[in-house]
């Protein structure tokens, strides 16, 4: 998959193939796809492919309004964070995000849970 690309442009389609059976930990990584596709920028599946219908072309342009969806390459898509808490960590991930939100509404996180929580205390919490 990620061989192919746009005939008009080279561009790469797809931009990562990820096994969840070798990427993932937990009691449910099973549970998913064999294979997660994420597609390079400005690139997706067809509109009719998630719901069992295929085009006879292979490429074909978006003239579709397109504000988001879940099929890109995670490692391409930009996140933003706007806290009024410090980052404690130096280079959190979602996974430390998850237990930060977690630990703000005192549930504890699962013991398959590998984040960490990477917001410090809120100001008034420290004095």
């Amino acid at each position: 998959m990620r061989a192919l690309v746009d005939p008009v442009n080279g561009g790469a389609v797809v931009s990562a193939v990820t096994r969840p059976d070798r990427a993932f930990h937990g009691p449910h990584k099973s549970a998913g796809p064999d294979l997660i596709v994420g597609y390079g920028r400005g690139y997706r599946s067809s509109w009719e492919s998630p719901i069992g219908e295929f085009s006879a072309t292979v490429f074909e342009d978006n003239e579709s309004a397109w504000s988001g969806d879940h099929c890109i390459d995670y490692r391409l898509v930009p996140g933003v964070l706007v806290t009024n808490r410090k980052i404690s960590l130096a280079a959190p991930s979602l996974e430390d995000l998850t237990v930060a939100v977690l630990d703000e509404y005192g549930v504890p996180p699962t013991t398959q849970m590998r984040g960490r929580d990477c917001l410090a205390p809120p100001a008034s919490a420290s004095r």
